[in-house]
């Protein structure tokens, strides 16, 4: 139903809407059908919207976290490593994932 572009990018898919109304509806000749079928389509696609929306926050919400226990264990506990400062060689968050390219 939902045609994504090559690189799956999220404002580049479309949506077959043929092939929406043939899933969602059954009659969708007169006027009564057709906006069954759009406000069917409307919730389906919110729904996958808040997943989404939720999944990133979660994700978001992890990754932040991570960086305050850091700075935390390496700056601020007085049992940790603590770093004197922050600098470029001692940056608030260890690299963890090198990104070739």
């Amino acid at each position: 139903m939902i045609q994504s572009t090559g690189e799956f990018r999220r404002f580049g898919a479309t949506i077959d809407l043929r092939l929406a109304a043939s899933m969602l509806s059954t009659d969708v000749d007169d006027d009564s059908g057709v906006r069954e079928c759009v406000d069917n389509i409307h919730t389906r696609l919110h729904r996958l919207n808040t997943v989404a929306e939720t999944a990133i926050r979660s994700h978001l919400n992890v990754a932040l976290n991570n960086i305050i226990h850091s700075t935390w264990q390496r700056f601020i506990n007085m049992a940790g490593e603590r770093a004197d400062a922050v600098t470029q060689s001692q940056a608030l968050m260890n690299r963890s994932v090198v990104i070739s390219s």
